[in-house]
């Protein structure tokens, strides 16, 4: 039987994100899930195993547009569907009330 593994449970959210690398940006890239933790984003460009950025999104909830932002380290990759794990590195207060109310929302 499958055991989760995750510390963080999963919500659905399908928005568009832009990833900030180094020395490039991904701008078409679809976020399919988040969590605490991290999340699960599609990329029509490759995107290493450990690179490190940020992501940035913003999702209209109701009437009210949700912004949020993080760093991250790319932890998994599935280069068959091109989608990679992004694990948040860092998230400041602001966007931390942002995620849980985008985890709310849902």
């Amino acid at each position: 039987m499958f055991e989760e593994k995750r510390r963080f449970s999963r919500v659905s959210l399908i928005v568009a994100t832009t990833l900030t690398l180094k020395e490039r940006v991904v701008r078409a890239s679809e976020c399919r899930n988040i969590s605490h933790g991290g999340m699960y984003v599609v990329v029509q460009e490759p995107v290493g195993l450990g690179e490190t950025g940020r992501v940035v999104l913003t999702k209209k909830c109701g009437k009210v547009f949700v912004d949020f932002a993080a760093e991250f380290q790319v932890v998994w990759e599935d280069t068959s569907n091109m989608a990679i794990g992004l694990q948040f590195t860092h998230i400041d207060e602001s966007n931390l009330k942002a995620l849980e109310f985008l985890l709310s929302w849902q």
